[in-house]
């Protein structure tokens, strides 16, 4: 299924995940090409992105307040989550997710995946994290003020498994842990 949320939509006060999918292995279904671009995402119940996909695209959105994470692309193929400007994201004690509180997670990815050019501002735990059998790249992300509710993150952090990461050029500030 090739997926294409118009452009220049607002998505607001989800009750839950404003923008979900992903491949459901007893069902068969799968998302093949998804692109979110230009969009504004705010005040979402969970995350306002979480999707798995083959090719995901994630690009120039404006994304605040969510209560979970801003963008989860687990176990997605191609993926390229590209100058998204991210605030205010897991910032609410009880309301995230065990295994979120992140503005970008990339973990178990399976193809090619490229983190670049995204501003993150203000983050209840990390601001990256990475992980899978793929060539990753973040570069050039500007990360302010992270470990806001739990203090055992990083602004950048890489799990197992991962092939080959690539983390250059990115400006962390203001780890704070607590």
């Amino acid at each position: 299924h090739k997926v294409i949320i118009a452009p220049n939509i607002t998505f607001t006060g989800a009750n839950n995940d404003a923008i979900w999918g992903y491949n459901h292995l007893m069902t068969g279904y799968k998302l093949n090409d998804v692109s979110i671009q230009n969009c504004n995402i705010s005040f979402s119940g969970g995350s306002a992105i979480f999707l798995t996909s083959s090719i995901l695209n994630v690009i120039g959105n404006t994304i605040s307040e969510s209560s979970a994470s801003a963008i989860v692309a687990n176990g997605s193929g191609i993926t390229n989550i590209n100058s998204n400007n991210i605030a205010n994201t897991a910032l609410i004690k009880g309301a995230g997710r065990y295994y979120e509180d992140l503005a970008i997670s990339c973990s178990g990815m399976k193809s090619a995946t490229n983190i670049e050019g995204n501003v993150i501002i203000n983050v209840g735990f990390n601001g990256i994290s990475l992980g899978g059998d793929s060539i990753i790249t973040v570069k050039n992300n500007y990360i302010n003020t992270f470990n806001i509710k739990l203090d055992d993150g990083g602004a950048i952090t890489t799990g197992e498994g991962t092939a080959l990461t690539l983390i250059t050029g990115n400006i962390c500030i203001n780890g704070i842990g607590n």
